[in-house]
């Protein structure tokens, strides 16, 4: 926090007067009006414009990179910073959360345990017993369609070989018959 931060706060929250806390801290009043009116330094610029190309490349790479990945992806996007720069203060991934851009497997494994996902696997989701017993009895269906046509398949054979013995059978009598 800056000293004009904190002066500027303790007029805002605490309605202490500004020439009242620039005498005790030893800045001259002129000094706090001036940061007051200035606006964006250099450095601010350059920030916002990372932090805005940082969102980007969070974006394009659908959330799933960290302030290490997202460091390399911004350098090769032509910007001349460190891991630290991008981490904000050596904060790993501090950027990331002032911005609100989260890229977390515990986010991600929370979000799929509320929607009804399996422990252990943070992408499948549990299957309603109700469907299970859907697919058993389906199945179960399947099967007995499929052995109720085997049998059908087996009863046409036996009664087209049933008939052919009974030809065969008739035709030895008539022959048997006719010879004497």
């Amino acid at each position: 926090m800056s000293v004009a931060r904190f002066i500027a706060d303790q007029r805002t929250l605490y309605r202490v007067p500004v020439a009242f806390t620039c005498l005790i801290l030893g800045v001259s009043v002129s000094w706090f009006y001036k940061w007051l009116d200035r606006g964006p330094t250099r450095r601010q610029l350059r920030r916002a414009k990372l932090d805005a190309a940082i969102r980007k490349e969070f974006a394009a790479q659908r959330g799933l990179h960290g302030s290490p990945r997202l460091f390399v992806d911004v350098r090769e996007n032509g910007w001349n910073v460190s891991e630290k720069t991008v981490a904000e203060r050596g904060h790993r991934g501090e950027i990331l959360r002032r911005e609100g851009l989260y890229s977390s497997h515990v986010i991600e494994w929370r979000r799929a345990r509320d929607a009804g996902a399996q422990p252990g696997s943070a992408l499948r989701r549990r299957k309603d017993p109700r469907d299970v017993q859907i697919e058993a009895l389906t199945a179960r269906a399947a099967r007995a369609e499929a052995e109720l046509a085997r049998s059908k398949a087996a009863l046409e054979l036996m009664g087209k070989v049933s008939a052919l013995l009974e030809t065969l059978s008739e035709s030895a009598d008539t022959d048997t018959r006719s010879k004497p």
